[in-house]
């Protein structure tokens, strides 16, 4: 049975470096602005501005191959062949996500020759299978005082997924300009950050408390992205949003971090204390599952001798990445507004990351 199956099974029931040339983007008929592609050591680093409509044309037309070989091998790999499930648990949750981004999904749709229906699902999927791990340290924990964000993602791969990470530059018509560290054809946010230097990640947790009757969270971070310049703005978002399954979300800005433990109906906040922050997937506000991984970034950060660096953490990512299907791994560091990233290979952790300043 695909791996993906119970999780949408359960629901439904429930319910019911150095830059070479940039590639230009041609322009969709109807569509004044072209994205481009800039690869920075060997990452792919997509730019698209405008409305959600052009953004999706750019991305689409940009990553057209990249979308459709994701689209076959991965969806085909993770999903039944029989997909009734899958689209009832898709259909109901796509009614809860604004319509600006059912738009933008809809335009790489056409651009890339895909069908929608399989955008939608590869967009809402994604929340309900992550292991992952984050850490935040600053003050005298930090290096220079610096916060660190660091982020592990742990997705089963499938053979497809670990080739074809990007990331996106968004240049939204109205809202903040963000990045997203992502997959061709994801319009919503597993890992960002945005101009002000707010940055995100979601980490699946475990909740009795879920509903197909709320917005995908990956949208819900979009929305923090282009709504928030602080953590305080971005929790404040949160409260307001209607929520889905149990997801920990780690925010942090310049100053400071907390962990939104988040379900369907609840939402507690953890936080940043002693200048370090962690979240894996469990709750800690009120559970009784519990990570190994969270208190192995405990004891390591506890015991470490000197203020962690850069390289510091990058160790201590590698640490606890899940081997075989760590995807992605990243240090965020907002008061600089840089993003040090290692994609294209597993584990991920392992480097060598590259260093990003999309904002220079």
């Amino acid at each position: 049975m695909p791996r993906l199956l119970p999780f949408l099974c359960a629901l439904a029931v429930a319910a019911c470096g150095e830059r070479e040339k940039a590639a230009p983007g041609a322009p969709a008929p109807g569509t004044t602005l072209a994205g481009r592609i800039d690869k920075v050591d060997g990452i792919a680093v997509v730019r698209v501005r405008g409305t959600p409509k052009e953004m999706g044309t750019q991305a689409g037309t940009l990553l057209k191959e990249q979308i459709r070989i994701l689209l076959r091998d991965y969806l085909g790999a993770v999903l039944p062949e029989d997909r009734t499930l899958v689209m009832l648990a898709a259909r109901q949750m796509e009614v809860h996500i604004p319509a600006r981004y059912r738009e933008e999904m809809r335009a790489p749709a056409e651009a890339a020759g895909v069908p929608y229906d399989d955008v939608l699902v590869g967009n809402v999927m994604v929340e309900l299978f992550q292991q992952c791990s984050t850490a935040v340290v600053r003050g005298p924990r930090a290096e220079g005082g610096t916060l660190l964000f660091g982020r592990n993602l742990d997705f089963p791969p499938e053979g497809s997924l670990e080739k074809h990470s990007v990331v996106i530059e968004y240049a939204p018509t109205d809202g903040r300009r963000f990045v997203a560290v992502t997959w061709p054809g994801l319009v919503g946010v597993l890992s960002g950050m945005n101009r002000d230097g707010l940055c995100v990640a979601n980490l699946l947790a475990v909740s009795a408390d879920t509903s197909l009757d709320g917005c995908p969270y990956m949208f819900l971070l979009r929305d923090v992205m282009e709504g928030s310049g602080t953590v305080e703005e971005g929790l404040a978002l949160l409260r307001e949003s209607r929520r889905t399954t149990a997801n920990s979300i780690m925010l942090a800005d310049a100053k400071g971090a907390a962990v939104a433990e988040t379900s369907h109906q609840e939402m507690a906040v953890r936080e940043i204390e002693d200048d370090r922050l962690f979240a894996t997937n469990d709750f800690r506000a009120d559970t009784d599952v519990r990570c190994d991984r969270y208190d192995t970034l405990a004891e390591l950060v506890a015991g470490a001798k000197a203020p962690l660096g850069v390289a510091d953490m990058e160790r201590l990512l590698d640490a606890v990445d899940l081997g075989d299907i760590n995807v992605q791994c990243m240090v965020l560091i907002p008061a600089r507004r840089e993003l040090r990233v290692s994609l294209g290979r597993i584990p991920a952790a392992k480097g060598p990351f590259v260093v990003l300043r999309p904002w220079d």
